[in-house]
């Protein structure tokens, strides 16, 4: 089943194949207008703009889901300790020191493993402190990865993308083990936004690249640093 993100990269294909065969028409065989400058420039807006609606109408339905996913995500932001009994807390504050060392120091398939190992403990229902401890800083490892890679200023590569959005999903579970999940799974929430976003870059680069804006963009820097 479509959903409007796909719908509308959908329609913007066709219109992006409309538009080539409407500005090739403007042109004779040999490459030279086939009406006056001023008509040439009208027909050619009038083009543009109608590609420009089609792109309008893609972003928007991205930033609709982008939107949509934060609201569901409002649900999730309540306080994880308002769970656990006063006998819990101190057990995962005992805890916490030695948890945290090894969420931030395990090679990430390890830490993987280790969380799946406890999501399955005592029959897929581990306790409410290992629960809250490794979920808690499996997810200070998350934001630590991806700080990296932006610091770095390089893109997580597939494979490593892969292992996150697993520990990802193990996370959500054992938060769930806290308290019954609402709203919407922490991973899910990620692979929606990235697809809205992807989809929107995706898009956006393929109109500019069409339309002539990204090439009038390059030769405005060309122009404006040549010496």
């Amino acid at each position: 089943m479509s959903d409007l993100i796909e719908t509308t990269a959908e329609e913007v294909t066709v219109a992006l194949d409309k538009f080539e065969r409407g500005k090739s028409a403007l042109f004779r065989p040999d490459g030279t207008m086939k009406y006056s400058e001023a008509e040439h420039n009208e027909l050619l807006i009038g083009l543009t703009e109608r590609l420009h609606g089609v792109a309008e109408r893609h972003h928007d339905a991205a930033e609709a889901e982008v939107a949509l996913v934060q609201r569901l995500q409002e649900a999730e932001h309540d306080d994880p300790t308002m769970h656990l009994t006063p006998a819990e807390l101190q057990l995962a504050n005992a805890r916490s020191q030695f948890v945290r060392e090894d969420a931030m120091g395990l090679p990430l398939p390890q830490l993987l493993t280790r969380l799946r190992g406890i999501a399955a403990a005592s029959g897929g229902k581990p306790d409410k402190t290992q629960a809250f401890l490794w979920s808690r800083y499996a997810h200070q490892r998350l934001e630590s990865e991806a700080e990296t890679a932006q610091a770095a200023g390089k893109p997580l590569q597939p494979a490593q993308r892969e292992q996150l959005d697993s520990i990802d999903a193990e996370v959500s579970k054992l938060r769930a083990v806290i308290a019954p999940a609402s709203g919407i799974d922490a991973a899910e929430a990620r692979r929606r936004v990235r697809r809205a976003r992807d989809a929107q870059r995706a898009m956006h680069a393929r109109v500019s690249e069409v339309d002539g804006s990204k090439e009038a963009l390059l030769a405005a820097g060309r122009a404006r640093y040549s010496f």
